[in-house]
């Protein structure tokens, strides 16, 4: 009676132990490192963040483990803190926008792991082109939620394309008036500067990098329409360079490379 008592613990054992790791294979991107530290799992009654510059990681890599029922996420840079948080709301079960938010992890269960990790690639894109198909700034951000659920690092904004030029423009207002785009593609909407402010921040706040694309010369249909010339004439060259500098005042680099 003693040995089958202590072969079915065992086997018991066996059970959560593979439990606790097909679990954490759920996870997207599967993290390089998991350790299973029991087989019991944890009530999460808060998260501890830290940021340590000396610990042997890469940029982007970071360690989720728990003392108590507390998790307790490191890394050695603000990215890879926000992709600890990624991987313990996979482990949560939570939707990617509660991700940022600590009360949503509140009495979430998760296994008794720990979990080293680091991407194996340093740039992870994803692009739109609303150039050509308009997004709702609450759209973008749901999007965003999304990459940064997934560990994506990089969000390519494609900004202008032969329908529309899509950003605010002062110094030629007329490049948003719709007369002079595609119809039937979006027609006379555009970002304003505060739009893409706060979209930038948004990402920012979320590990992911923003890089704006704006077409030139080609893919500018829109252009040639607007002013009755094309971007590589000397007159579109003026038209551009006045435009570029207005976009680069409004969004700085450190904000938007």
């Amino acid at each position: 009676m003693k040995h089958l008592l202590t072969s079915l613990v065992i086997v018991l054992l066996s059970i959560s132990t593979t439990s606790a790791l097909e679990y954490t294979e759920r996870l997207i991107p599967a993290p390089k490192q998991v350790t299973v530290n029991s087989t019991r799992t944890i009530r999460i009654s808060g998260i501890k963040e830290i940021l340590d510059t000396t610990l042997n990681l890469p940029e982007e890599g970071y360690i989720l483990e728990t003392s108590g029922r507390k998790v307790v996420l490191k890394a050695c840079s603000r990215q890879g803190l926000v992709h600890a948080r990624a991987t313990l709301a996979q482990l949560a079960g939570l939707n990617p926008s509660e991700m940022m938010d600590d009360a949503a992890f509140n009495k979430a269960v998760i296994p008794h792991v720990s979990i080293q990790d680091w991407p194996s690639f340093p740039i992870r894109g994803f692009m739109h082109d609303t150039g050509r198909n308009f997004r709702e700034v609450e759209t973008l951000k749901k999007e965003l939620d999304l990459f940064a659920f997934y560990k994506i690092n990089v969000f390519h904004w494609h900004l202008t394309d032969n329908p529309a030029w899509r950003i605010e423009c002062r110094a030629y207002p007329q490049l948003n008036d719709p007369q002079y785009q595609r119809q039937g593609r979006d027609e006379g909407r555009f970002y304003t500067y505060d739009q893409i402010r706060e979209v930038t921040a948004y990402a920012r706040e979320r590990g992911i990098m923003v890089i704006p694309e704006i077409d030139m010369p080609g893919h500018s249909q829109y252009f040639n329409k607007t002013f009755g010339f094309g971007m590589a004439t000397p007159q579109g060259m003026e038209v551009l360079e006045a435009c570029l500098k207005e976009f680069m005042q409004e969004i700085p680099a450190e904000d938007c490379p």
